[in-house]
């Protein structure tokens, strides 16, 4: 057996979790029903495997996800509150997501329905995404060593899903949900990905992209709330780049960061990174 030590772990982990933008939800759409068809298909596999969830979210369209799950609550809940795959997540991958590492929203999901413990299989497809997600009890955080000691089990699953439950995928394709600026996050954090990198004095320091929009906002003036509503992203997300890029620089307060820009002259680039 595969045992992960706690640093391998958190490689897999998902590192973004900034709300994404507001759906209007209809609690009558399929996405939120129970679904016999995809119940009988799943739950063979699922209680073989000691799991007790599986879902697809399709974001291989701009500005919408087509969804199909065994959790249905779990579902509304998720996108009731925002916690819509951006960013980091939608890059090609897998990635181990227990809630100990997620946002206090996510944790709180995996709490009030008792699903955690998730693997999540990142596909390129299309323009976006396609993410094929499995999750077990929260009484089950060793369940990461079973996924990568089964990952080629758990593909021949999807492949098998795929076949038998294509109606079922056409019809939920035929009934998205829309997400409207969705795929604008998508081509700014996965198919356009920027850094810069700066030369601080005593080592090179990496500035990501998004990074590189909060110094813009910083520079201009904006405060935190502001650029929190420029990125589409929360207030404390903010703040947690700007945390990082002051660990990063070595940099304590906010103005030293302004200070940091002008004197390095690094405000064209950073503007001419940003466009």
């Amino acid at each position: 057996m595969l045992l992960l030590s706690v640093s391998q772990q958190q490689r897999y982990a998902t590192f973004m979790y900034a709300k994404a933008p507001k759906v209007l939800l209809n609690e009558k759409h399929l996405t939120f029903t129970q679904l016999p068809d995809l119940l009988s298909i799943c739950r063979p596999f699922l209680q073989q495997c000691g799991l007790n969830a599986f879902f697809i979210l399709d974001f291989s369209v701009p500005g919408q996800a087509a969804v199909i799950t065994t959790h249905p609550s779990v579902n509304q809940y998720f996108f009731a509150n925002q916690l819509i795959a951006r960013g980091d997540e939608l890059k090609p991958g897998i990635r181990f997501m227990p809630s100990s590492s997620a946002c206090q929203a996510r944790a709180e999901m995996g709490r009030r329905f008792n699903v955690d413990n998730g693997l999540e299989i990142v596909k390129k497809k299309g323009e976006g995404s396609i993410i094929y997600g499995f999750a077990s009890s929260c009484e089950k955080p060793d369940m990461v060593n079973y996924y990568f000691n089964h990952l080629e089990r758990l593909e021949q699953f999807i492949a098998e899903f795929q076949d038998r439950a294509k109606p079922m995928i056409v019809h939920a394709k035929q009934n998205p949900i829309l997400i409207p600026g969705h795929n604008h996050l998508i081509k700014d954090n996965i198919e356009q990905p920027k850094k810069i990198t700066v030369n601080t004095g005593n080592l090179l320091v990496n500035i990501s992209h998004r990074e590189i929009e909060v110094l813009v906002a910083l520079y201009q003036g904006l405060t935190a709330k502001e650029t929190a509503q420029r990125m589409n992203l929360s207030h404390r997300t903010v703040e947690a780049y700007l945390e990082n890029i002051k660990n990063k620089l070595g940099i304590n307060k906010k103005f030293e960061l302004v200070k940091f820009i002008t004197s390095q002259n690094l405000s064209s680039l950073l503007l001419n990174h940003h466009q």
